[in-house]
């Protein structure tokens, strides 16, 4: 992938050494980009920048302006305008005086890095593996629900079948299989509060190991093709309240690892995917579990007080549901009236 025509009189400016006509080149795409584009331009100039005034004597400047510029590199995906980021990333030097020394070089960036597509591929093979085993295989007879149910019935007395179960979450979630199975079991083996203790912490770590397998085998890649649009998802989660919608993603009904692998591929931070996830999932899984269980009674002819119980749960879960939603709402409206008012008073 050919460096990007607009950074190339910049480019061969920086080659020479001459920095100051270097910046001065890549200030017209800075000017005219947007995205990630503008930022590598940005990045450009303020290594430029710092390099000139390193020579010229002016170290806190050149200090800050290669800080500065480290930061905005920090930030980009993998390739930009045909620059090898990533590369430019691992080679800069700790300070600006080692940089004066050795100026990083630019290199154009390959079309997908063979480590990004080595890695991605593992990623298929093993998500297409499971896949396979389960739909296709014998094995596919022992992860149904009734199976997985049997199973945890005849290990009941053991000390290791919650064990066992939250293992299974840590172990399935990542091959595609639903949480379904596993909850259904919890709640049946083990009653509403153990099985939802159980529960959720199984599908937390379930979450956290197919999350962790997704970034580290397949977020690169992702960014690399799509980096720009990945950024404005990033931006649209953050500007909406990052954490409330990724916790409002787990009350609805989509498919468990997808959910995962898409907060790990669109570049979710690990703290506010776990945060937001075991909230999320402590609020829902426990009325899932229960929802279970009383239907596992109503199956067996225990019905009294069932339905009540029920219709109570469902109020709950519907409130708990929709009312962090609501408060949202109300609150960016209030932001909107405020900075409605604000545009008025200084029209006025």
């Amino acid at each position: 992938m050919p460096i990007n025509p607009l950074l190339l009189p910049g480019y061969d400016a920086y080659l020479k050494r001459d920095y100051v006509q270097a910046l001065i080149a890549w200030e017209d795409p800075w000017k005219a980009l947007t995205g990630d584009d503008r930022e590598l331009c940005l990045a450009l100039i303020r290594l430029a920048g710092a390099l000139h005034h390193e020579r010229e004597g002016r170290a806190d400047s050149a200090n800050h302006l290669y800080s500065s510029g480290c930061d905005v590199l920090a930030g980009l995906p993998a390739a930009v305008l045909g620059v090898d980021v990533a590369k430019l990333r691992a080679e800069l030097p700790p300070s600006v005086v080692d940089a004066q020394k050795a100026p990083p070089r630019l290199r154009p960036a390959p079309r997908i890095p063979r480590r990004l597509l080595v890695r991605f591929l593992a990623l298929v093979v093993i998500v297409g593996t499971g896949f396979a085993l389960i739909r296709f295989s014998p094995l596919a007879e022992y992860l149904d629900k009734d199976a997985i149910l049997a199973l945890f019935e005849r290990l009941r007395g053991t000390w290791w079948a919650p064990v066992l179960l939250i293992l299974s979450y840590v172990v399935l979630c990542p091959l595609g299989v639903p949480a379904t199975p596993m909850v259904i079991a919890g709640a049946v083996v083990w009653g509403v509060l153990w099985g939802s203790v159980y529960n959720v912490v199984g599908s937390s770590l379930g979450a956290a190991s197919t999350y962790w397998l997704g970034r580290v085998l397949g977020r690169d890649f992702v960014l690399h093709l799509f980096g720009r649009k990945l950024r404005r998802v990033e931006r649209m989660v953050a500007r909406r309240g990052g954490f409330w919608s990724l916790m409002g993603i787990r009350f609805l009904p989509l498919p468990f690892a997808l959910v995962n692998y898409c907060c790990a591929f669109v570049g979710i931070k690990p703290g506010l995917f776990l945060s937001a996830t075991f909230t999320g999932l402590t609020l829902t899984v426990p009325f899932f579990t229960y929802f279970a269980h009383a239907l596992s009674r109503a199956a067996t002819g225990q019905r009294s007080g069932v339905y009540v119980q029920l219709g109570v749960a469902m109020f709950l879960f519907f409130l708990v549901t929709f009312l962090p939603r609501l408060w949202l709402a109300r609150k960016r409206r209030e932001k909107y009236l405020v900075l409605l008012a604000r545009r008025q008073g200084r029209r006025s």
